[in-house]
């Protein structure tokens, strides 16, 4: 496997974390597990190489939770996510969050993510040298685009990084210090991943990133619309543009106490932004967003 630096160049460039040829070779069926594809269900996939080495993995499915402890002898694989939770929420620094695209290259389309790139190496950077303590950052757990570069500049960084995935994503997986399986398609993980950090940085994206960010809105989370190039007009970039009941504040304390975003469109003003946080208030919602994650993650027969 590729080293880290060459991992982050490959998602800048590419938007894959790990060349085809090597992410298709990895990939096996998870013992017991199915999926519903076209012409009825086949097994779900997971990456043979990531998911055994995550370490500490949650599952609610009892089936999914059964398979993937079969694969991961040794390492930490939970049903019950009442440890985990208590963990998150108590830690005293920001937990940051990320959405965004997560679509990586293939034979006709050609994907970058330069802008994305620089900008979380920024930030990162920035919350570093500004005494901003970060003490999680929150993602897709996926390999390609920009939940991928969130978590391989995070890991850069030496940050603690959780990632929520479905079933479906496990093919995908990227390496993170916590991973939770939530649902099976795309998509079922935005409640988990919109309604657990204090603010959640959205780079473009489609319907599934909108998810995430009306999960955070509706639970009192900071969300930030970073715009830093030009989206296709379908982005959760433009959302505010498609619907006249759509808003967004220049404000921080103005867009959180109304539950809508704050449109940032460049770097330097994306770091203004997290200049101006008071923490206090972006820590005020846990025990809400707590309670939330406890339901979305509560174990299933």
């Amino acid at each position: 496997m590729s080293n880290l630096e060459a991992q982050i160049e490959l998602l800048r460039t590419t938007g894959n974390q790990f060349s085809d040829e090597e992410r298709h070779s990895r990939r096996l069926a998870l013992p017991g597990v199915y999926l519903e594809g076209d012409d009825g269900p086949e097994p779900a996939l997971y990456d043979s190489v990531i998911v055994p080495a995550i370490p500490y993995l949650i599952a609610p499915s009892e089936e999914v939770h059964e398979a993937l402890e079969a694969i991961r002898p040794g390492r930490a694989t939970d049903q019950n996510p009442d440890d985990f939770i208590e963990k998150t929420f108590n830690r005293k620094g920001v937990l940051i969050g990320f959405s965004g695209y997560g679509t990586g290259s293939d034979p006709i389309k050609k994907y970058e993510y330069s802008a994305e790139h620089d900008g979380l190496q920024a930030l990162f950077a920035h919350c570093r040298t500004a005494g901003i303590s970060i003490d999680g950052v929150i993602d897709g757990a996926t390999g390609y685009g920009v939940p991928g570069l969130s978590g391989t500049l995070a890991e850069k960084q030496g940050l603690i990084t959780t990632g929520f995935a479905p079933l479906e994503s496990l093919r995908g997986a990227a390496m993170r210090h916590k991973y939770g399986v939530v649902g099976k398609v795309f998509g079922d993980e935005a409640q988990a991943l919109g309604g657990t950090p204090d603010i959640l940085v959205a780079m473009g994206g489609g319907p599934n990133a909108q998810k995430e960010i009306e999960a955070a809105l509706d639970l009192g989370t900071l969300v930030i619309l970073a715009t830093l190039r030009g989206y296709p007009g379908n982005s959760i970039a433009h959302l505010p543009n498609r619907a006249t009941e759509a808003k967004t504040a220049q404000d921080v304390e103005a867009a959180r106490k109304a539950h809508i975003p704050v449109e940032s469109t460049s770097v330097k003003h994306l770091l203004g932004i997290f200049d101006s946080l008071n923490m206090d208030r972006l820590r005020a919602t846990r025990d809400q967003r707590a309670e939330h994650l406890a339901r979305v993650l509560a174990p299933l027969p």
